[in-house]
């Protein structure tokens, strides 16, 4: 290679000053906004794809994309900007299975006061973990669920509740549930763990899974998981749920299993809560005011 080919392939001086100043610029814009923002931490080094879903999906793969995950943020603190676009820029799963593997198979079934989900890890020539969740229609009910794959396992009830205040935008309000677990006892999960959203310190668009008892030792971390939607929206969408889902080295399959359980009844309160009330027709509003 000659000289000026090989100076030819360098970055611009004057791009990398751009992106200096761009990436100067996005961290003065978080802390600004209060953001207490950092990178991966380094005991979440599992990364699973929940796709594009909805109120009406039957069948969900949720894939492993811990190495593409990995490539696309690199070291950029979880929920900044540039975080945001990596995420947004990561390549998808393709679907067909030859690029991701498929870590869980949920199927969603329809009841008369809610939603029933079969979580099932994806385990080759062995049967894998299976849990079973019962995602209620009304925030006031517990959200339920009950590993299969051990039958000395009792239900574990998780309740909704609002810590936070509302995010109130141009045309509606926006909540922000948590969700706690309430009753059943039970190994896999301690009655300390909740699923938070911290809307100022991190952005709307993140959830984590705290054991808020926990000692913040390395042998015990405090965080379990963490959510962040795949999108550079200021709040999370209620018409889907498109998002990564970071997972603790420490947790065993069944535990795993139950987390990812209790995201999906999560995410779908928090698409429930959010969904605007539907405006009458135009003739009944034009019928209303004769």
């Amino acid at each position: 290679m000659s000289t000026v080919s090989a100076f030819s392939v360098l970055p611009n001086s004057r791009d990398l000053d751009a992106r200096r100043k761009c990436n100067m610029l996005s961290l003065a814009v978080d802390a600004k906004l209060g953001r207490q923002l950092r990178p991966t931490p380094a005991h979440l080094n599992r990364a699973v794809y929940i796709p594009r879903h909805n109120d009406n999906t039957r069948h969900l793969p949720v894939y492993d994309v811990t190495e593409r995950y990995h490539e696309a943020v690199k070291d950029e603190p979880i929920g900044s900007s540039k975080f945001k676009v990596n995420l947004v820029m990561m390549k998808r799963p393709s679907g067909e299975g030859w690029d991701a593997e498929a870590r869980y198979l949920i199927n969603f079934t329809e009841r008369d006061d809610g939603v029933g989900a079969m979580v099932e890890r994806r385990t080759p020539h062995l049967d894998g973990e299976t849990v079973e969740a019962f995602l209620p229609r009304n925030d006031a009910e517990s959200l339920v669920v009950r590993s299969l794959s051990h039958s000395h396992s009792s239900p574990i009830s998780l309740t909704t509740s609002y810590p936070v205040p509302d995010t109130k935008t141009t045309d509606r309000v926006i909540r922000h549930p948590w969700l706690t677990i309430a009753q059943g006892k039970s190994q896999s999960l301690p009655a300390t763990l909740e699923w938070q959203v911290h809307p100022r310190e991190h952005g709307a668009l993140r959830y984590t899974l705290v054991d808020s008892e926990a000692s913040k030792t390395e042998e015990e971390p405090a965080i379990w998981a963490i959510y962040h939607h795949k999108g550079i929206g200021i709040v999370l969408p209620h018409e889907y749920t498109d998002g990564v889902l970071l997972l603790s080295k420490y947790l065993d399959d069944t535990t795993e299993a139950l987390v990812v359980a209790t995201l999906l009844g999560l995410l779908r309160q928090v698409r429930q809560v959010n969904t605007p009330a539907r405006r009458p027709s135009l003739v009944k509003r034009i019928l209303g005011k004769v």
